[in-house]
């Protein structure tokens, strides 16, 4: 089975009678379980969303690559960057001078604009910045002022919006199932 490391991104290939343990990565020593693998359950591939993703991170992948191994690479991507940022801006605030401090406002900027872009997005841009990270995505928002009382929102208004790697039918079988699961936990 191929596995890749979560702290520094090399491929590595684990026996079939190793899943359910731990090994350590050769390259940086981090422990890194072996999942057990499900029988006859073919990852798909990855999306042409998630590969422009993983180029504009500047990762090199194979153009046959599944959506659990990109998605592997994008987070080690974005952790490594992430770390290579907080250094960067740890440094730059040990040093006084002016040029120092406009240097660190200018890391802060991208640190805000690109880590913190869910907290400030419209609700169609955190469901595509999720479907980048290859979560599915349903996002149901509605204005508080509209609801009177929550045992009949009749007459509130729901934006919907999902990824556009669901389809429709998709979307709602997710949402009848969410439903079902909750209904059944309320009557527990």
């Amino acid at each position: 089975m191929n596995l890749i490391c979560g702290s520094c991104g090399k491929k590595l290939k684990a026996k079939d009678e190793l899943a359910g343990k731990t090994a350590k990565c050769p390259k940086c020593g981090n422990a890194i379980e072996i999942p057990r693998a499900a029988p006859n359950t073919k990852i798909p591939p990855a999306t042409e969303r998630q590969k422009d993703y993983a180029t504009s991170l500047g990762i090199d992948f194979p153009s046959d690559i599944d959506r659990k191994e990109i998605s592997q690479l994008i987070d080690t991507a974005v952790q490594q960057r992430d770390e290579r940022r907080f250094k960067q801006l740890s440094e730059l605030s040990d040093r006084e001078s002016e040029a120092w401090r406009a240097m660190r406002e200018e890391v802060l900027a991208e640190i805000d604009e690109e880590d913190c872009r869910l907290s400030k997005a419209q609700q169609d841009q955190m469901v595509e910045e999720l479907a980048n990270r290859n979560r599915g995505a349903i996002l149901i928002s509605f204005a508080l002022d509209d609801v009177v009382d929550f045992e009949d929102l009749t007459g509130v208004r729901f934006e919907l919006s999902f990824s556009e790697d669901l389809d429709e039918s998709e979307m709602h079988s997710v949402l009848m199932w969410m439903g079902a699961a909750m209904l059944r936990r309320s009557q527990e």
